[in-house]
């Protein structure tokens, strides 16, 4: 589902006037256009700034691609089955739609991405202007 993942500060993109306040423009990334998406602006409203560790990374859909701009990337994490969790802090609001599950290891609870359902959001595929 991932299909690359960019360096914001090398990635340039173009604002969309009247757009959401979490659809951050559009870029032309190997001769595709995607939509940028701030996914913390999205799910918890804090705006993801330009820094070195932030990233794009790239979903592809049947109906195109859409990149979402994140504060890092850590790499993958593994998690035991026995360190996931049915009960616990929620990740409430927004995000927890797009969960699969949550994990606690090391005193830090990890919610799991269902990158499915983020990707299928109608949100990013049918905008409305602001």
């Amino acid at each position: 589902m991932v299909s690359s993942i960019y360096s914001h500060r090398f990635t340039p993109f173009s604002a969309v006037p009247g757009a959401q306040h979490w659809m951050r423009g559009l870029c032309n990334l190997h001769g595709q256009l995607v939509i940028i998406i701030d996914l913390n602006r999205y799910l918890i409203e804090e705006t993801t700034g330009s820094c070195r560790n932030s990233r794009i990374i790239v979903l592809h859909s049947g109906s195109g691609n859409v990149g979402f701009l994140v504060p890092e990337v850590l790499g993958i994490k593994y998690f035991q089955h026995s360190e996931q969790i049915k009960k616990g802090p929620a990740f409430d609001g927004l995000i927890a739609r797009f969960l699969s599950g949550v994990f606690y290891q090391d005193g830090i609870y990890w919610g799991v991405c269902a990158a499915e359902k983020l990707i299928h959001n109608a949100d990013f595929h049918h905008p409305n202007l602001e």
